[in-house]
């Protein structure tokens, strides 16, 4: 699975939140920093979720479109790339 943008990222961390379960299968990618995304880094941190910076030109290329708003949210089976993808 891989989902990116700043939308559909926060929604579903949003619900994962909300069920209060640790999440370590996913990974969070931040390509940029700014108040957006340090929320969602401190979102998934709280679910346990690891976090990993990379640059703007790995992000496009794991979402096949530079759409991504500089944030993906991968599972642990899709962290090499490929998957179901949602744009914000």
């Amino acid at each position: 699975m891989l989902l990116y943008g700043v939308h559909p990222v926060a929604e579903l961390l949003r619900r994962l939140t909300e069920q209060r379960r640790a999440q370590p299968h996913l990974e969070l990618l931040l390509a940029r920093d700014n108040a957006a995304l340090r929320q969602l880094r401190r979102q998934a941190q709280a679910l346990a979720v690891p976090v990993r910076s990379v640059s703007a030109a790995e992000l496009s290329a794991r979402c096949g479109s530079r759409a991504h708003r500089g944030v993906a949210l991968v599972s642990g089976a899709g962290a090499g790339g490929g998957g179901a993808a949602a744009r914000s």
